[in-house]
């Protein structure tokens, strides 16, 4: 079988590609007798394409952008021409395209958030969502891959898909890639300019995901906020107490979460959420809002509070401050449920998916 792949979100490493690349390389150990033709944007250099024999990378011409909008709008060109002619074809996340009309489509969705809050985004990024009729795209697909069962429903009651076309796939979580010792984590704190005990928040620093929320609760209840990404919202946060340090390497990540007092999560809607379990693989308890996906996902492994709710958020953070057993016991339960969860088996999940899409052979 021969699957064509949009490569598009190789281009960053954050994102969709902390989903895509790791589940791309367990795919090709998943299909090792089966071809993965990635499709991937001009010359823009790439991170996470696996280097196994099954796996070949294939380049649209260099304004990728421009090329993408005729797919999507003029219907020409279809992207899985591209490829030749697969078998069947993933989009890994919701993007601007058109795929042949024969053609086998499994469509990525991981979250609602452009339908349900549109204004948290850019007009650029509203733009490309219109552009990219997500409604269409999940009504096109053969089969659809979601990473919780939340999101399934959601799906569900907005597109009006049919349940049975859509396959729960979680994905794995990635271990620390180091040993982390205590010099280790003292030392990265140092380079970052840390006090010992601090609130971390990791992700994009958009409306969704509320950092000015967590900046006031930690303030509140006496503890420097620590915030590892990028966003729009950068410009309000910046204060006493408040740590911005943009973009972090994985390897100074795993160490920061591993000297947290507390991994925040106070978004207002999520589809999964990778932050709190890869906390919890390092040894840190999470508070977090209480949001369906997050339940699924965290089980009883994190203290929960009101999405949106300041009140609650700097209550939580301070008894947590104050009762280092209850942090002890919160990260061990997150531990337990986020330490089964494997790319292997994500990367089989989708395999299944794929195989259940295409055609049955002649």
């Amino acid at each position: 079988m021969v699957v064509g792949i949009d490569g598009r979100s190789l281009q960053s490493a954050r994102g969709v590609w902390r989903y895509l690349a790791p589940t791309l390389g367990a795919l090709a150990a998943a299909m090792p007798d089966d071809e993965l033709r990635i499709l991937a944007p001009g010359d823009a250099p790439l991170t996470g394409v696996p280097q196994a024999p099954n796996v070949t990378l294939v380049r649209p011409p260099a304004n990728s952008r421009a090329f993408y909008a005729r797919s999507a709008l003029l219907r020409r060109p279809r992207i899985d021409r591209c490829l030749g002619a697969p078998d069947v074809f993933w989009l890994p996340a919701n993007h601007p395209s058109t795929v042949s009309d024969g053609v086998p489509l499994v469509l990525t969705i991981h979250d609602l958030s452009f339908d349900v809050r549109p204004r948290d985004f850019t007009w650029s990024d509203r733009l490309n969502h219109r552009i990219t009729n997500a409604r269409a795209q999940a009504r096109r697909a053969d089969r659809i891959l979601v990473t919780t069962c939340a999101v399934r429903d959601e799906v569900v009651a907005a597109y009006g898909v049919d349940a049975g076309r859509i396959d729960v796939v979680a994905p794995g979580i990635s271990r620390p890639a180091q040993p982390l010792e205590a010099d280790a984590i003292a030392a990265a704190r140092a380079r970052y300019g840390l006090p010992e005990r601090y609130v971390l928040q990791v992700g994009a620093l958009e409306p969704r995901k509320q950092p000015d929320l967590l900046a006031r609760a930690a303030a509140r209840a006496g503890l420097p906020a620590v915030f590892a990404g990028e966003g729009r919202l950068v410009a309000v946060l910046a204060g006493p107490g408040v740590h911005l340090l943009g973009h972090v390497p994985d390897d100074d990540l795993d160490l920061l979460y591993a000297g947290a007092l507390v991994l925040a999560y106070p978004s207002l809607l999520e589809g999964y959420g990778f932050p709190p379990q890869e906390a919890a693989l390092r040894g840190t308890a999470a508070v977090v809002s209480d949001l369906p996906a997050l339940r699924e996902v965290l089980g009883d492994g994190a203290r929960f509070v009101p999405p949106g709710d300041e009140d609650a958020l700097a209550a939580a953070l301070a008894e947590l401050e104050a009762d280092d057993a209850a942090r002890a016991d919160l990260a061990a339960r997150a531990y337990a449920h986020a330490a089964p969860r494997t790319w292997a088996a994500a990367g089989a999940g989708v395999a299944a998916t794929l195989r259940r899409a295409a055609p049955a052979p002649a």
